[in-house]
């Protein structure tokens, strides 16, 4: 959902502006990360500052090119992208790039 800044109106165009916010960049686990680098599995995809996200989401290195998890880039294998369950045994709800 977009949300916009009525109180800030661009002259050229007269549209007001959109107000980004850091829970529209969150991804369906359906998606992929499309390169390497470290991600943040999130337990659901409603608020960042939920207590579910707080303190069940996990901060992993993601291979793109084998599709796994790790703790590290030369870290320890931790699972494939579907099969990693947070510490409370669920499924993760989402990912953002961290």
């Amino acid at each position: 959902m977009t949300r916009y800044d009525f109180s800030k109106i661009d002259p050229r165009t007269g549209m007001p502006r959109i107000v980004e916010r850091d829970e529209d960049h969150i991804q369906l686990m359906s998606r992929m990360p499309g390169r390497s680098g470290y991600i943040r599995l999130l337990q659901n995809r409603v608020n960042l500052r939920s207590v579910g996200n707080l303190r069940l989401s996990e901060r992993l290195y993601y291979n793109a090119y084998t599709r796994t998890l790790y703790s590290a880039p030369n870290g320890t294998k931790i699972a494939l992208w579907h099969a990693y369950r947070l510490p409370n045994g669920q499924r993760a709800a989402g990912w953002i790039e961290d």
